[in-house]
């Protein structure tokens, strides 16, 4: 469906992204995911035809786009502030691509409601001023006006990054049924490991203007392909030399290791290497609680969902870590 071909990217002499080949399938929920600053955004405008490639080559179902105008790829684009007039009514901002195409009135006010049903907002609402809707709702007027010219690709730019918290979490499952149903092709901007891991069909993870790994959700996570993603992506304890060696006895280790915060365990693991550890702190996140502990020379995050226990500051207590959950990467090279 989409293809980047050794798309290059420069502004000056800095080079935001220094070869891109990337392929996304029709019909997907896509995310790119990374930092602020590692060159996702650049593609995605890429893709959009907001920025021009400075070498390389993008296309769209076996079309070169690479130098066609934007409104010519059959693209919708939410922004991360929505971009919406705030002078025009609900109505009147989903409609603005139809009047620029010069659509006639009864078309286009037959695709407004159809927009407007979509993502859930009703007749009552599309008379309503901009300012008399929550950053949820302005969110859908967005999208809406993305969809509403029926374009056979979606980009979404940070779309959730205004919203608190709840409403975040909400819009999340609102957005992937939403793209589960229209079943438009859909890429995603975020550097919210949470709304990637949650929404996507794939994820690209972007690092430095390049891409670190592709996969799905579960792919990225368990199986992280290099250090970078693997602290990145979830919550990791780098593991000391003392404490592989517990682990891997008369191994020799010369790259970093890392352990996600839930493999370590307090219960007693089959095929676990039991270590005496010390509590240095305890927080709690109501579905469980993260404890700190000093195993060695190692500070290892574990978690625990065991509501009865509960322990303190300076207790001692035995973890217990299976070796075959030991992320391991060779050692560092020098930059790219």
């Amino acid at each position: 469906m989409i293809t980047f071909d050794g798309v290059e990217v420069t502004y000056g002499t800095f080079t935001a992204i220094p070869q891109l080949d990337l392929t996304i399938r029709k019909g997907e929920f896509f995310t790119l995911l990374g930092p602020s600053g590692c060159g996702k955004t650049t593609a995605l405008r890429s893709l959009a035809g907001l920025t021009t490639p400075s070498a390389g080559r993008i296309s769209i179902e076996g079309r070169d786009v690479t130098t066609l105008a934007p409104d010519k790829r059959q693209i919708g684009m939410v922004f991360q502030n929505y971009a919406l007039f705030p002078s025009m009514n609900v109505a009147d901002n989903i409609e603005f691509g139809l009047r620029v195409r010069r659509d006639g009135r009864h078309e286009r006010a037959q695709r407004v409601r159809e927009a407007a049903d979509l993502v859930e907002l009703s007749q009552a609402q599309l008379v309503k001023n901009l300012d008399e809707l929550s950053g949820g709702q302005q969110q859908r007027v967005a999208i809406a006006r993305a969809l509403v010219l029926q374009p056979k690709i979606l980009l979404l730019d940070e779309p959730l990054s205004n919203l608190d918290a709840k409403l975040r979490q909400q819009m999340r499952g609102q957005l992937k049924k939403l793209q589960a149903e229209v079943g438009i092709t859909t890429v995603y901007v975020t550097h919210d490991q949470d709304e990637a891991l949650a929404m996507s069909d794939r994820i690209a993870v972007f690092n430095r203007g390049r891409v670190e790994q592709v996969g799905t959700p579960q792919e990225v996570y368990d199986q992280p392909t290099s250090e970078f993603v693997c602290t990145f992506v979830g919550e990791s304890s780098p593991l000391g030399a003392d404490l592989l060696q517990v682990l891997f006895p008369g191994a020799q280790l010369a790259g970093p290791a890392f352990l996600r915060e839930e493999r370590a365990s307090m219960v007693e693991l089959s095929d676990a290497v039991p270590v005496v550890a010390q509590v240095e702190l305890a927080s709690y996140h109501g579905t469980h609680t993260t404890y700190t502990v000093q195993a060695h020379d190692t500070y290892l995050r574990v978690m625990s969902f065991d509501r009865g226990m509960r322990r303190d500051q300076g207790d001692q207590v035995r973890v217990w870590i299976r070796p075959a959950d030991v992320l391991q990467y060779p050692p560092a090279q020098e930059d790219r």
